[in-house]
């Protein structure tokens, strides 16, 4: 049994990230760590970490996890900070009892059950520590460790790169692997901005060795783009008109001669794409009627509390409990058999169709017309502010943080919203929103 498998019979939802200050799962982690810390005491008290199973490395990434919030320990609320400040320093010491030769053994030797461990919903934070770690102790991990995690996580690398160009550029086996056309076309629409940074980045070196992988690797990327996204057509455009002009700024940047070629086919499609615009552009108007409630936050009857929650809840018909309204349009949608199967310029995934898009669109539009209704009146503007206070100090007490980390956010906020100039106001109780879809 790991420490994780302790704190998760305490029904702590946990992960091993470290979001940083600005948070709010940062907040969240906090509290989970102050209501579990007397079970992590008695846990690693008198534990010696020896790196003979998987869980004694989720033992290490936990105690790893806590020290990551030495950076946040001042801001904690004045009450528990000592009490915060003492499981940080507790963590940190443990980790100075452990070697690391036999952890950089262990990942070595242990990195395929690692990085194919399915724990549940933390499996992510600890494929990208492991590849941080890599990054920490690259001296030490072994070749195979570090093609696997470029084979296999190379978004991950992507995603820290900073940590390992210095130790490419050193080791350019590994630099052309992972510019290799292999790697190139399985990452490339998902971090076409990370891959293409790369090589700009390796160009402008002096080293013949890394110019000549930068032109290699940007010959993978032209002939990538030419073969998938030129020639395109009418059901297409939207998508390989952003490719090619993505391709053409890179290319730019590069001074590389054939932008020339991307630019001609930019033009090319530039009238493809005006053709779809005209041929399958639809507008649709949806007036909604926001009397009731505009008449409900102007009732000196309601409670305070009632029109605040209702600024971000609802009830469902039958139902007592609240529900946000992103909530209600991502769970409570009447799905549409149609919209759904006529392909639109609308990306979605099996999780989210084209009709719980637009569904959760609408519900945007409608429900920002409450808050454009109060920053549009300057009292109103002010129990707006009411509102937002009331809930900072309600959940910074709930987790365990200092409500005065918002007080600059808050104020920025309010100068945004002094910006907002309004020639005149029109009572009404109708709101219009214009919908734009394209399909075919």
């Amino acid at each position: 049994m790991s420490i994780i498998d302790l704190v998760r019979k305490e029904n702590m939802s946990i992960g091993l990230k470290y979001y940083g200050p600005n948070d709010l799962a940062t907040g969240i982690n906090v509290g989970y760590l102050l209501e579990t810390s007397s079970k992590i005491y008695d846990y690693y008290k008198d534990k010696i970490i020896a790196f003979e199973s998987f869980d004694n490395f989720l033992d290490y990434l936990y105690l790893d996890h806590i020290s990551k919030y030495e950076k946040i320990q001042n801001i904690i609320v004045s009450n528990r900070q000592d009490e915060f400040k003492d499981l940080v320093s507790f963590a940190k010491d443990k980790l100075d009892e452990i070697d690391n030769r036999e952890l950089i053994s262990f990942l070595n030797m242990s990195y395929l059950e690692i990085f194919e461990n399915e724990c549940d919903h933390y499996s992510l934070d600890i494929c990208e520590k492991m590849v941080l770690l890599i990054a920490k102790f690259y001296g030490g991990v072994s070749d195979e460790v570090k093609i696997y995690a470029i084979n296999n996580k190379s978004y991950i690398i992507y995603d820290n790169l900073d940590l390992f160009y210095s130790k490419f550029t050193h080791d350019t086996s590994k630099l052309k692997l992972l510019l290799s056309e292999e790697n190139i076309t399985k990452d490339i629409e998902y971090r076409f901005g990370e891959i293409t940074a790369l090589i700009i980045r390796i160009n402008q070196s002096k080293n013949e060795e890394l110019k000549s992988i930068a032109n290699s690797s940007t010959a993978i990327i032209i002939k990538h783009i030419q073969e998938k996204y030129f020639a395109s057509s009418v059901d297409k455009v939207m998508e390989t008109n952003f490719r090619v002009k993505s391709a053409f700024d890179f290319l730019s940047a590069l001074q590389n001669p054939e932008a020339y070629i991307f630019q001609e086919e930019i033009k090319n499609q530039e009238v493809i794409l005006d053709q779809y615009l005209m041929e399958f552009r639809k507008k649709f108007n949806i007036s909604i009627d926001f009397g009731p409630v505009i008449k409900m936050f102007e009732d000196p009857t309601v409670s305070w509390s009632r029109k605040a929650i209702l600024l971000t809840h609802t009830r469902i018909d039958g139902k007592t409990e609240w529900i946000s309204f992103f909530e209600n349009a991502v769970q409570n949608f009447k799905r549409s058999i149609f919209i759904d199967l006529v392909p639109s310029n609308i990306k979605t995934n099996e999780y989210f169709l084209e009709s719980n898009l637009i569904n959760i669109e609408l519900s945007v539009q409608s429900y920002s017309q409450m808050i454009l209704y109060h920053i549009l009146d300057n009292d109103r503007k002010e129990i707006l502010f009411n509102y937002f206070n009331s809930g900072i100090m309600f959940f910074s007490e709930k987790i365990g943080i200092s409500p005065n980390i918002f007080s600059e956010d808050i104020d920025l906020l309010s100068q945004y919203i002094d910006r907002i100039y309004l020639n005149e106001i029109h009572k009404t109780d109708l709101w219009f929103m214009y919908v734009f879809v394209w399909n075919d």
